[in-house]
């Protein structure tokens, strides 16, 4: 299957896919090297992408849809499923495969950053005639006034290509096995000073023991940074951020903060570019770091053929909760 199709199944809840496209087809005989029959089992896939594995927790979860990532090699597709219930009251899930973002070839992206480094060059440029026409009407302050306003201009344009060069930017993994509780402790002692600043306490959970997992632990561990940062932005003062972790087949991780409990549109698009920047009441709204900040979150955590989402908190705030495969690495203490 090229990146161009999109593979669609219909499925009954024990995996036995009902019928298909002609994408699907071609995407299950380009891995298993053998046309799908007329009607198979999902366990088949179990090798591919842990389609399998995915759609057992789907069925055991009460959510209605879920989109994730396959596992690497095959992570630069998107797995959609969407639980259906027949006019007769059968239950079915609709399976979907489609790539997670337009590719760009190297030539492509070469022509995309150096389109974003000659704006930001001239930028620079008009930066400088801004200074000098300040020093020049130095002794008129309306003058100097216009030449501050348009230097603030500038610099909101200079930050906007700058957060599209990190959105166009492609993500490239380098995959190792990484520690996750030593990851997670990093990035709470990186923003220990915010959370004191804010009066925020921040409470790590840990189960006796958890697995290494193969991923980019830099990438991954801004993944992490982005999520707790939010967490405690918008957690009130004298409340507290929980981090818990746990370990399975896959590892888990919840960041509850108690904050302002969000809407389901609002949970439902906080990781949404497209969604987010509609939500916003005025357009420069939508450009703020945070926001973009979670959108990459949300792609490197795919990358690593994981899943995230957004979930009303227990008791208000909200609870975002990341699922990133293990991937057969031994368990550690938590402690060690």
């Amino acid at each position: 299957m090229t990146k161009a199709e999109t593979a669609i199944a219909l499925c009954d809840i024990d995996g036995q896919v009902l019928t298909c496209n002609a994408g699907f087809r071609r995407w299950v005989g380009e891995l298993a090297g053998d046309p799908l029959p007329p009607a198979a089992p999902l366990p088949a896939l179990a090798q591919f992408g842990g389609v399998w594995r995915r759609f057992c927790r789907f069925m055991a979860a009460p959510a209605q849809s879920e989109v994730t990532r396959l596992d690497p090699p095959h992570a630069d597709f998107k797995l959609l499923f969407q639980k259906l219930r027949t006019q007769t009251g059968v239950e079915q899930v609709m399976l979907e495969v489609r790539p997670a973002w337009p590719s760009l070839s190297h030539e492509e992206e070469l022509v995309i950053g150096r389109l974003i480094h000659d704006f930001k060059n001239q930028l620079s440029g008009l930066k400088l005639y801004a200074a000098f026409l300040k020093r020049r009407f130095a002794d008129e302050a309306e003058g100097v006034e216009i030449c501050e306003k348009i230097t603030r201009g500038l610099n909101a344009m200079s930050e906007r290509a700058r957060l599209a060069d990190r959105l166009t930017r492609p993500l490239h993994l380098e995959l190792a096995a990484t520690d996750p509780v030593r990851l997670i402790q990093q990035v709470i002692q990186d923003l220990a000073d915010q959370a004191g600043a804010s009066q925020v306490e921040l409470a790590l959970l840990l189960p006796p023991s958890v697995r290494s997992i193969t991923a980019d632990a830099a990438q991954l561990r801004s993944a992490v940074y982005a999520l707790l940062k939010r967490a405690i932005q918008v957690t009130r003062s004298g409340g507290t951020v929980r981090l818990e972790i746990s370990d399975g087949e896959e590892l888990r991780l919840s960041f509850s903060d108690e904050g302002e409990p969000l809407t389901a549109q609002q949970r439902a698009g906080l990781f949404d570019w497209l969604a987010r920047l509609a939500s916003q009441e005025g357009e420069s709204q939508g450009y703020e770091e945070t926001v973009i900040n979670l959108i990459l979150a949300r792609r490197v955590i795919e990358q690593h053929g994981g899943a995230l989402a957004a979930l009303p908190g227990p008791s208000g705030g909200t609870v975002v909760q990341v699922i990133i495969p293990a991937m057969n690495h031994e368990a550690k203490s938590a402690g060690g």
